[in-house]
């Protein structure tokens, strides 16, 4: 696997790690007054989907073994052009439901840079 595509699987799993994180103990409700935490947890996102987005460049067999890459980058353009938009039950639904399927997608491969 060429190292840039390994890079951006390493980035994405440390935002994957640090939105856990970020999140831990949370419900939507605490998740929604948290200013501080949405946004970090939005820059997370919004950097999971470049990711996405540049492994598509780069070797789209890649990212078609990520199940919603196409939403995950519409996601990540929301963010960006839309910020207006975001629905904090949406993101929090991502959060809860959609994250971990993503982990599980990016932990079948070699990321170690």
């Amino acid at each position: 696997m060429d190292e840039k595509i390994k890079k951006f699987l390493y980035d994405i799993n440390e935002c994957i790690e640090n939105i856990t994180a970020f999140t831990k103990g949370y419900d939507l409700d605490s998740f929604a007054v948290d200013t501080r935490t949405k946004q970090a947890v939005e820059r997370n996102f919004e950097i999971i989907g470049e990711a996405i987005n540049n492994i598509r460049k780069y070797d789209p067999s890649i990212s078609d073994q990520i199940r919603e890459s196409n939403k995950i980058v519409g996601f990540r353009n929301q963010l960006i052009h839309g910020y207006d938009m975001i629905s904090d039950p949406i993101t929090w639904d991502i959060i809860k439901n959609k994250l971990p399927l993503l982990a599980e997608d990016i932990s079948k491969f070699d990321i170690d840079v």
